[in-house]
């Protein structure tokens, strides 16, 4: 009885190898397992564009009052736009001020320097400009920076 069960076990063992080559099992087709199939080729799918938001427009102001003079110059604006920038438009009191056109897909980013407001003749009080950014795609976001003009102080004579 032994040896027929060492037998058995050897034999297993030698049918495998004696087709010369290490060829694995097969895992699918058989009895218990369910149909082969091919392999299909996986299709290189392009990664789509991030999702498109409006710009964004920061400019941070001093909170302290301004003496109206020749001109007084905004802080830096800075936009941005996943999309790209197509036109800034910075107006005063319904007075274009400064307007930035950029072609093709237009900065991502833009840093808006110097911008200048006429404040000669101002009265004493709150004003505000007005920062209007459009992307590419014809969104729009617009922000207004206030400033206020300080009252005049007295000037008192002999």
């Amino acid at each position: 009885m032994i040896v027929i069960a060492c037998a058995f076990v050897a034999g297993a063992s030698g049918v495998a190898d004696a087709t010369g080559s290490n060829a694995k099992a097969k895992k699918c087709g058989t009895l218990y397992t369910p149909k082969c199939t091919k392999a299909k080729p996986k299709k290189h799918k392009p990664k789509p564009p991030p999702p498109t938001t409006k710009p964004n427009v920061t400019a941070p102001m001093s909170p302290g009052c301004r003496t109206a003079g020749a001109a007084d110059k905004l802080p830096t604006f800075t936009f941005v736009s996943n999309a790209g920038l197509r036109k800034i438009k910075v107006v005063f009191r319904a007075k274009t001020l400064k307007v930035v056109t950029f072609k093709g897909k237009g900065p991502k980013q833009f840093k808006l320097i110097g911008v200048r407001v006429p404040t000669k003749g101002l009265a004493a009080g709150a004003h505000s400009v007005t920062v209007t950014a459009v992307d590419v795609k014809s969104k729009s976001v617009s922000r207004t920076v206030r400033f206020t003009i300080c009252q005049a102080k007295p000037v008192f004579t002999g």
